[in-house]
């Protein structure tokens, strides 16, 4: 049998370049039709026929991290395959981890080895890498009449950082360098550490009221990166006609917040089949010392920044329930621009004033800086999920 999981979803992109598909969905034969001619480069590393006498798991953590400290970040690893310029057999299958006779043992044994116990960051990565893995039995699955495992290794860096492998004996970083992994000194290390330091700045659209045919939002803004953020604008785009739940509505007015010097206007996009929008240029949200710099950690909150009223045929409750409203957010600071599809469910509040009234999704975020290198990508993230709430407040541990 062979089993496979993906520790989180995102596009493989060297995979399906490679494969013509995601590695899920391969066989063992698609798998081997490709391994068998292609040779090592930067994105992919064979090793061959393993046993339990090295120290694999070293070998592995190696590997992994070095393709996470490439530009792209990403990496194919196959285990149980020689390169094309070795000489022997190209398919030797893999022994290890000999101890399991499944294949299922076999995944968790590696995705326990690549996760975040075993492999660190600095900046501390806010997510975790992008992990796949897929096992096959080359008896079984392969039908190459021996005993052992074809492992891929896929794995995609969903945080710009220096990654290490954390080993008990000592801590190195590692780079993929061609067809080779090397060790980076500590003059390089230093410099890839400081380049990867950046503020990094979110926003969440709040329903701080909510009436029938009108809604007023704050603004909370907070610094998950890893520096200070000296400069905050943010751009607020609404379609002025959406439709929600099957019912058209039309965004009739918006009113941003005096002290927020900003302003806004009607416009037609082109690129959205001249849909109207309505367009928010929020600058620097009036933001006074000692709100800016907006250091990492806690965030700042803008009370009641925008009202939206809607057509009198629409109405934000349904028997079903709340109803949605769907925004796009780009928030720019000195050195990184992020670029948000926002959920928000337009719920009443049901606590006091200081508790949060958030729910809904990141239909999309990422966060770029203006070289354009993509520092951190994620889709279809509930504001309510752990997984978001390690996104909004980076210090509690994953």
């Amino acid at each position: 049998m062979s089993f496979s999981r993906s520790t989180s979803g995102g596009q493989q992109s060297l995979i399906s370049s490679l494969f013509g598909k995601q590695i899920e969905e391969l066989t063992c034969q698609e798998a081997l039709e490709k391994l068998r001619v292609i040779s090592e480069t930067q994105y992919i590393e064979f090793k061959g026929k393993f046993d339990d006498k090295g120290d694999v798991d070293k070998e592995v953590l190696r590997a992994v991290v070095g393709f996470l400290n490439t530009q792209e970040g990403e990496g194919l690893l196959a285990l149980g395959v020689n390169d094309p310029s070795r000489e022997g057999e190209r398919v030797e299958c893999t022994e290890w981890p000999s101890k399991w006779k499944d294949a299922r043992k076999v995944e968790q044994h590696i995705q326990n080895i690549i996760s975040t116990s075993h492999i660190g960051s600095i900046p501390r990565a806010i997510l975790p890498p992008l992990v796949t893995v897929k096992v096959f039995n080359c008896r079984s699955d392969c039908a190459l009449g021996k005993d052992g495992w074809l492992i891929l290794i896929y794995v995609k860096k969903s945080f710009d950082a220096l990654y290490y492998p954390k080993f008990e004996d000592k801590t190195s970083a590692y780079i993929r360098e061609g067809a080779s992994t090397r060790p980076l000194t500590i003059e390089e290390a230093y410099k890839v550490i400081e380049s990867k330091r950046k503020p990094i700045v979110i926003a969440l659209l709040e329903p701080s009221e909510v009436g029938s045919t009108n809604a007023k939002f704050s603004i909370l803004l907070k610094n998950i990166g890893s520096k200070p953020a000296t400069q905050i604008a943010i751009m607020i785009y609404i379609y002025k006609k959406q439709t929600i739940d099957d019912q058209p509505v039309e965004i009739t007015s918006v009113n941003v917040k005096e002290e927020l010097k900003g302003h806004y206007s009607l416009y037609t996009n082109k690129e959205r089949d001249l849909f109207e929008v309505t367009f928010f240029n929020i600058h620097s949200l009036g933001l006074r010392t000692p709100d800016l710099p907006l250091f990492p950690g806690p965030g700042i909150k803008v009370e009641e920044a925008l009202e939206t009223s809607f057509s009198n045929s629409f109405s934000v409750f349904t028997r079903s329930g709340p109803r949605k409203l769907y925004f796009r957010l780009y928030v720019y600071t000195e050195e990184t621009e992020t670029l948000e599809d926002l959920e928000v469910i337009m719920k009443e509040r049901e606590g006091s004033k200081d508790e949060l009234n958030l729910e809904g999704e990141l239909k999309h975020l990422k966060v770029r800086d203006y070289f354009g290198n993509d520092l951190l990508v994620r889709d279809n993230l509930d504001i309510k999920s752990e997984e978001f709430q390690r996104l909004w407040s980076p210090e509690i541990d994953p």
